[in-house]
């Protein structure tokens, strides 16, 4: 594969497969294509909401490991190297999402995952702004995965009665 094809391949996955480059509002369609990319994994492999553990599991990790390090190349590759998250890279909302719903076990839970995680990650409160200043992919991808975190903690609390 020549530089240039990889360079696309790493553009295409860091924007969530293209959904980064919509014109407006690049996190929440972010968001929007993970949670279309796991419903339809679930709706592939024929199974319920309830049973996708593993898949979650898979795609927590490959979005964090992959998302850090295509970040951190991406920023390589952009001539403005002081734009420290650029809008299209959108991987690091794939993140934040799959640790949202590491436990949903429904898809009424996926789609409230979704509501609680755009919250989170547009509002940025205390630690979530915080791990914005990471420097280079770390701050890209750290951001999102404390949103998630976030996101996941009042997900237990609604869903599995944590604390009661």
């Amino acid at each position: 594969m020549n530089e240039q094809k990889k360079k696309k391949l790493c553009y295409f996955l860091a924007s969530g497969l293209g959904a980064g480059f919509l014109p407006k509002s690049p996190g929440t369609f972010g968001t929007l294509s993970a949670m279309l990319f796991y419903s339809l994994l679930i709706f592939i492999f024929n199974m319920k909401f309830h049973h996708g553990q593993y898949i979650i599991y898979i795609l927590c990790l490959y979005s964090i490991i992959v998302g850090t390090y295509l970040s951190n190349k991406i920023l390589t590759f952009q001539e403005n190297k002081d734009l420290k998250d650029p809008q299209f890279i959108v991987i690091d909302e794939w993140a934040g999402y799959f640790i949202t719903i590491l436990f949903a076990s429904s898809f009424t839970e996926v789609c409230v995952g979704f509501v609680f995680f755009r919250i989170f990650d547009i509002w940025k409160p205390w630690l979530v702004g915080k791990a914005e200043n990471l420097k280079g992919g770390y701050g890209i991808m750290a951001d999102d995965i404390v949103a998630g975190l976030f996101s996941l903690f009042f997900m237990c609390l609604i869903f599995r009665n944590l604390f009661f």
